[in-house]
């Protein structure tokens, strides 16, 4: 990692070098004879050969004298510091400690990203809302009339799309890259020197579980918010080139990005000098890259802008753009669920509970963009816990409570017992470690049965796709 961001040859300089390296850097550590060993150096020397030069370019620039002056004379040295630190972390390649901590805590939120959101159809719907976030960055005047171009022209879809990919290395990658722990689970899956079955159906599940949001955020929000931001950047008089970096820029500002360099210091494990890369900070931001990266920097801009401009035409733009950032996704996610009110409400009362669940609804969403505070909003909304180290608890409690359940009923022979929460408990917490869709798989139990067992009498065909609604 220093050699790359130095600039310097990290080749060994003797027939022995790695020994000696090993010998002189890492003395008392068991030497790893893993098969693993040789595909992991591969892919460090791959990484290396691809990035060695731009980092090295960045390096330069970051340090550079008169820069570091700059940045101090503008009181902006916390900013240069999470630079480096950003430097740091994209040289080191995602890399976290070789510890047994570190690993179960990767592979528990590696396990809970596909457990919550594979085959997620309310997640899949929710996708082409993105869209408001967009027109928030790019403007919605101009954001509205390139998605109208777009959708009213179906037959030049896939070549409106061309152009994009042929434009954009960022677009190319963004169906891989555009979830952190969707990107990270199929690296693993493909490094395996040996895979069992069970493990390409596994690849084969997690890749089908993640196509359907891959291709409708794709489809209906990037390719129209890469569209608008690299046309709004041509009419400013970018060239080409300029324009499409544009574009790239705003689509990861307007949608959060998975890729490591493109997150948020937290998302990446980073919270200081000495303290990177570490798996108990990336889990506060589980499921979050939009809501951090996109969201929430937005809404934080948003609001900067008003204390720095504080016109009433500035106030009364940034909060509406604030409102439609989090209002129509709750309006959308609440109705879905069926949660605006409830059926036996009194129309008169149904617009107020209604603002009531939307006000309440944004608050949460606001907190989801905030690391720590994001575990809280669930359990204090009586669903129990929420975020990464909230669900991992709560999920894995189940899981015990279930198995409990199930022997108890062997051994007493007692059929009174709610076996169907034991049953979903014991499927969410085993997903955990075989990277099932637990969330999809629970939802058809709940669709086909009640607590008691009893095949439901009115099972509706959307309940197997986005839960029932009482």
């Amino acid at each position: 990692m220093q050699a790359a961001v130095g600039g310097k040859s990290s080749r060994a300089q003797t027939r022995a070098g790695h020994a000696i390296e090993r010998v002189d850097n890492v003395t008392g550590k068991a030497v790893r004879l893993d098969i693993q060993v040789p595909i992991q150096h591969i892919s460090s020397v791959l990484f290396d050969l691809e990035m060695r030069e731009s980092i090295s370019v960045a390096s330069r620039i970051i340090g550079d004298r008169d820069v570091g002056r700059l940045f101090n004379e503008k009181g902006l040295a916390p900013d240069q510091e999470a630079l480096n630190l950003w430097l740091l972390d994209v040289a080191n390649n995602d890399f976290s400690p070789g510890n047994a901590v570190e690993g179960l805590l990767k592979g528990l939120r590696t396990g809970l990203s596909v457990s919550k959101m594979a085959f997620s159809y309310t997640t899949i719907l929710a996708q082409p809302l993105g869209i408001v976030s967009s027109g928030s960055v790019v403007g919605y005047g101009r954001m509205a009339s390139t998605y109208l171009r777009y959708v009213s022209r179906p037959f030049k879809i896939n070549e409106t799309a061309q152009f994009a990919l042929a434009r954009s290395a960022t677009m190319r990658t963004r169906g891989e890259t555009f979830e952190r722990d969707y990107q990270w689970l199929l690296n693993q899956l493909d490094t395996q020197v040996v895979r069992s079955r069970f493990n390409r159906a596994q690849r084969f599940l997690i890749v089908a579980g993640f196509y359907g949001i891959a291709k409708l955020q794709f489809w209906s929000v990037d390719v129209p918010t890469w569209m608008a931001g690299y046309n709004k950047a041509i009419d400013q008089g970018k060239s080409e080139a300029e324009a499409a970096a544009f574009a790239d820029m705003w689509l990861s500002r307007a949608q959060g990005a998975g890729d490591l360099a493109s997150r948020s210091a937290i998302e990446r494990g980073t919270v200081g000098r000495g303290k990177q890369n570490i798996e108990m900070y990336r889990l506060l931001t589980v499921f979050g890259s939009y809501m951090i990266s996109g969201r929430m920097n937005r809404a934080i801009q948003l609001v900067g802008e008003m204390k720095e401009r504080p016109s009433l035409a500035t106030i009364v733009q940034n909060s509406a753009n604030l409102m439609a950032i989090y209002s129509i996704d709750a309006i959308f996610m609440l109705w879905l669920k069926g949660e605006l009110w409830d059926e036996d409400t009194d129309e008169e009362d149904r617009l107020k509970i209604a603002a009531q669940a939307v006000g309440i609804e944004m608050l949460m969403g606001g907190a989801s963009g905030v690391p720590g505070i994001r575990d809280l909003a669930s359990a204090m909304r009586g669903y129990g816990g929420g975020g990464g180290y909230g669900s991992i608890v709560a999920d894995l409690s189940k899981g015990y409570s279930g198995a409990m359940t199930f022997a108890e009923a062997a051994l007493e022979g007692e059929t009174d017992k709610n076996l169907k929460s034991a049953a979903k408990g014991l499927v969410t917490s085993t997903s955990y470690f075989t990277k099932l869709p637990a969330v999809q798989i629970n939802r058809v139990l709940d669709a086909l049965y009640e607590d008691d067992r009893s095949v439901r009498g009115d099972i509706e065909p959307y309940s197997f796709l986005i839960g029932r609604r009482d």
